[in-house]
């Protein structure tokens, strides 16, 4: 679940339907190739977004950010987990939305395509250590997500922005 830093409240709970064999092979180098669909919901019950990545064998698998409605609103390639140089989020056209600059000391920023900042993201340890967690592919960790004011409160793009997270801490 994703809550607001200063009250507490929830904002976004996710579901995924997955099993102990998704989270072991998750764990492998087949990892790759394990689909998912994590259904991102507001306090009230309402899907917000979706975000997926279908099996796709021989082709690049793309990750898909989709509306309530099964729309893409935005998609990236699949090995973005592993990123250590910026990379682009782009819609459904392949246009680049934003960039996300990935930092090894802590805190990744996220740009607008003019390299204007518009989110911080900091990792802090916390939570005990638990089986369940890592098998189920869960981690023990905190995010700290700072979305800034260039990106407008009812804006798609803080959709786009927090599933994008979601997938970096698969």
């Amino acid at each position: 679940s994703i809550f607001d830093y200063e009250t507490k409240a929830p904002i976004l709970k996710i579901d995924e339907k997955s099993d102990l064999v998704t989270g072991v092979l998750r764990m492998t180098m087949l990892g790759g190739i394990v689909p998912f669909a994590y259904r991102a919901y507001n306090p009230v019950g309402d899907l917000v977004f979706t975000l997926q990545k279908e099996v796709k064998f021989g082709k690049v698998s793309f990750v898909d950010v989709l509306d309530p409605e099964g729309n893409i609103l935005a998609q990236f390639p699949r090995d973005l987990l592993f990123f250590s140089k910026p990379f682009e989020i782009w819609d459904k056209d392949r246009n680049p939305l934003f960039n996300i600059q990935p930092s090894f000391t802590g805190k990744t920023k996220f740009f607008t395509n003019d390299q204007k900042l518009m989110v911080e993201m900091s990792r802090k340890a916390g939570g005990e250590f638990s089986w369940t967690n890592l098998l189920s592919g869960t981690s023990n960790s905190r995010m700290f997500i700072e979305i800034k004011d260039i990106v407008p409160k009812n804006d798609i793009m803080r959709q786009i922005i927090l599933a994008t997270i979601i997938y970096l801490q698969l």
